[in-house]
Order: C-alpha cells, then structure tokens, then sequence
C-alpha cells in the first residue's frame, strides 16, 4: 500500500472539504475562486459565493458603500491587506485578528475572525488559501459572565438561565464530569478525602 497520499488530488480535495473551518481560495483582489463546505457554511443563507468578493461574501458593512475594496474603510482591512501581504511576500500571514462589521440578515453584528493568508502558486498564477476562524465564542467567554450567586446558573445573551455545564457545553463543546471537592465531602458526609483523590 502507498502511503504517500500528497500527490493525490482527489484526497487533498477531500481533506480540505471535510476540514471545520472556512477555507476559500481568492485571487489578489480577493475574489473567491473556490470555497470549502465550512466556508459554505460562514455566513447564514448566503448561496454559493464563487466569484463574489470577499467583503460581498461576508456581508461587510463597508462592502455595501462602493464595493468590496473601493470604499474608505477597505484600505485598513485585515482580509485585503493579509492577502496582498501573502502574494507579496510569498509566505504565509498567520492569525492575524480582524474586527469587522457584518450585516447579518437585516442585523449589525460584530464579527471577531482571525485570519490566516497562505501564498499558493499554480501553473505560474498566484493564489492565496484564506483561512477564516470565528473566534466570537473565545471573546465572549473572556468576558465577565453573569452567574447567578446562589445556583452557579449563567445567563446567556438571550436573557436566559442555564446551567454551567450547559451554558460551556452548547458554546466551547466541553463535556463535564462530576465529583467532590474534599471541602464538601466534608461538609457534606462528614468525611476527609485522602490527598490526591
């Protein structure tokens, strides 16, 4: 059996489809040439977004004031500048934080992304593999929580109560298991845990 799977189109195609987070290939005016399912899957409702600009795919606010790139606030983006930056230098632009505003169905949401730009050179044309996180998640949970200060439930954006092992486990898929502290074990029951259990 061959292990040496890199040559292998078809399998290079499947891993990057089947990887979670959005990949899409663009040009150096940040059009999208190709697009991965996670990608697909970015911004709700959009359909199929080949040969849309970045800033049109995302649904940037700044993309609806003269185009995506041609407005005042384009020359200061992140997306745009970590691609002309990739092409430029032909290296790769790592993780770089993006705040950007999005009109998500009607709605101005706050997107926080980081950004990945990878240089790739196909038959002599340069492309950049773009690397989107939605990292929205992250920096909420670095924030303060408001938790209630008798039965530990948070309450979530939507004004609801949850659990603690809920609240973590719908927004950073964590799973809990329970046990004891030794201080309850012997408030509770009277008993003294050894060290280490």
């Amino acid at each position: 059996m061959n292990t040496d799977i890199t040559g292998d189109a078809r399998f290079m195609t499947k891993v990057i489809e089947g990887l979670p987070m959005a990949i899409l290939i663009v040009d150096d005016d940040v059009k999208i040439l190709g697009l991965n399912a996670a990608a697909k899957k970015l911004v709700p409702g959009d359909e199929v977004s080949v040969m849309k600009k970045g800033g049109e795919f995302l649904h940037c606010v700044n993309e609806t004031d003269k185009g995506c790139g041609k407005g005042r606030f384009c020359k200061g983006c992140v997306i745009r500048g970590s691609v002309e930056q990739a092409l430029k230098d032909m290296v790769p632009v790592l993780m770089k934080r993006a705040h950007m505003k999005l009109d998500i169905q009607g709605k101005t949401v706050l997107a926080n992304l980081l950004i990945t730009a990878a240089p790739i050179e196909n038959d002599g044309v340069r492309f950049v593999a773009l690397v989107i996180q939605d990292v929205n998640e992250l920096i909420n949970l670095s924030r303060l929580l408001p938790i209630c200060s008798n039965c530990k439930k948070i309450r979530d954006e939507n004004g609801s109560w949850e659990t603690m092992e809920e609240y973590f486990e719908d927004r950073v898929n964590v799973d809990f298991s329970h046990g004891m502290c030794p201080d309850c074990m012997k408030r509770l029951y009277g008993m003294q845990l050894e060290e280490g259990s």
